[in-house]
């Protein structure tokens, strides 16, 4: 079982919340019950299909399709830790991690947060000043700190001013 890291700036007990509901939607019965009546109606829509185009590798391009999607990214379930990257040290959250999440789900989320923390990291590394507010050590409280910041502006060109 692969465990999975989702990186946040802020509001990582939401997310660790959502996931719980996904993984508790997920290991109840019924979303295996909802599962196999789907895959139900669309074998016999795409047999009726298949008849009715009388191309018999028309199902088997469903049938790949269904493979995919069902076996490959909605049944297998993993673990995902969730990584609060605010206060400027990269700590998991005091919570547990979050099992029995959809593999399909844990992936995605894990390669959009990876590129959005690999391009938060890079760009504070390059575009900001030393001692300047940064979205990695405040998160959200960034944008409120630097509105705060803005009514202690001096101007000193007296052409701007």
């Amino acid at each position: 079982m692969n465990a999975y890291e989702i990186y946040t700036y802020g509001g990582g007990e939401l997310l660790t919340e959502v996931f719980n509901a996904i993984a508790t939607t997920v290991g109840d019965s019924s979303y295996y019950r909802l599962l196999n009546l789907s895959l139900m109606f669309s074998a016999a829509w795409f047999t009726f299909a298949c008849i009715l185009k009388r191309n018999p590798f028309h199902i088997s391009k469903w049938f790949a399709g269904y493979y995919v999607v069902f076996q490959i990214l909605l049944l297998p379930t993993v673990t995902v830790h969730i990584i609060e990257r605010t206060g400027g040290s990269n700590t998991v959250m005091a919570s547990s991690p979050v099992s029995h999440v959809p593999l399909g789900l844990a992936i995605f989320a894990h390669l959009t947060s990876s590129i959005g923390d690999g391009l938060t990291q890079l760009l504070e590394k390059h575009f900001s000043l030393p001692d300047d507010l940064s979205y990695s050590k405040t998160g959200t409280l960034m944008a409120s700190r630097l509105i705060s910041a803005a009514s202690h502006f001096y101007i000193t060109d007296s052409v701007l001013n």
